[in-house]
């Protein structure tokens, strides 16, 4: 699963305590919390905006590496990551957005609105032939 980097710090201001979130991957992904659990919320919904936007502007970066006492990896909602795993697996491939179409006997219309997460209803039959074409599988865990 797709995941991005986030260094999240307690902050102490005379009467109280709150977190300070900060994405390393995208400039202007910050957020503050009350406590640890709401600031990896906050970091859920602030990667899945930043994602919308590089989706929409053909931007999509991958994940930095970075270790640290208060860096947590967080993974977008599936609507997000989806399309940008696939966007990511289709350039590493080599491959261009009309190939894939091509190879799916799907309209590159419909295909690059998969990619830009503008196709909420993705089945997995969808899903599973694009990975297919892309050389990945596709496993899902529930936890």
């Amino acid at each position: 699963m797709l995941k991005y980097p986030f260094k999240i710090v307690k902050m102490h201001d005379d009467d109280f305590s709150y977190y300070v979130i900060k994405c390393l991957n995208y400039q202007g992904g910050y957020s503050q919390a009350d406590s640890i659990e709401e600031a990896l919320e906050n970091a859920t919904e602030v990667i899945d905006l930043l994602l919308e936007d590089a989706l929409e502007n053909d931007k999509v970066e991958q994940p930095k590496q970075a270790k640290g006492d208060d860096i947590y990896m967080v993974a977008p909602s599936l609507e997000y990551a989806i399309p940008a795993m696939l966007k990511q697996a289709r350039q590493k491939k080599g491959m261009s957005a009309p190939q894939v179409a091509k190879a799916l006997n799907v309209p590159y219309q419909n295909y690059w609105r998969i990619e830009k997460g503008e196709r909420k209803n993705l089945t997995i039959g969808t899903l599973k032939r694009a990975a297919a074409v892309l050389g990945l599988s596709i496993d899902i865990n529930f936890i």
